[in-house]
């Protein structure tokens, strides 16, 4: 998709474990193009090579929006870094509760899987705001080396993400 200069676009992305997929609608025409990429090992290279083969120049991006089921599936699979989560505080256990898709609703006794990450090291925060990354990896540092459930597991987090719920 060519766009003149001037044009709007809206670009979303996902990056899989095999393939980042971009797909890019024009606002003024409303044509719709889809580009695939091989995922890169550094996902960003992936996510340009995307718009790149899309033909889209990044200042004709009016929104971007990006997922990633490369995340997904290292949190389903289990193989992930010891990582932290940072939610909004009072929904701490909402990884616990899991109100997903059950065989039986009401049957309290099934067993369950473990959830992906021990209670103990979701760290509920009053106030998260959406901030540059550099910044936020700066205040999150702090606020991990204080968090007292990393020296309680004796895990050293090298990853973090973020559940902000109603913020």
């Amino acid at each position: 998709m060519n766009t003149s200069a001037g044009q709007s676009v809206r670009v979303a992305c996902d990056v899989g474990g095999t393939f980042t997929d971009v797909c890019v609608l024009n606002e003024d025409s409303g044509e719709i193009h889809v580009a695939k990429t091989p995922t890169t090992v550094d996902p960003i290279d992936g996510v340009l090579n995307g718009i790149d083969a899309a033909d889209v120049a990044l200042n004709d991006i009016a929104l971007f929006s990006h997922g990633t089921t490369l995340a997904t599936n290292a949190l389903i699979t289990r193989r992930f870094p010891p990582a932290l989560m940072v939610t909004t505080k009072g929904f701490r256990d909402v990884i616990e509760i899991r109100r997903g898709t059950r065989d039986d609703l009401w049957d309290t006794y099934k067993e369950m899987a473990p959830p992906y990450l021990a209670r103990a090291i979701v760290c509920p925060s009053a106030s998260v705001s959406i901030m540059p990354a550099r910044s936020l990896k700066r205040s999150t540092r702090k606020k991990l080396a204080s968090w007292p459930a990393s020296s309680r597991s004796g895990m050293s987090p090298t990853s973090l993400f973020a559940s902000l719920i109603h913020s």
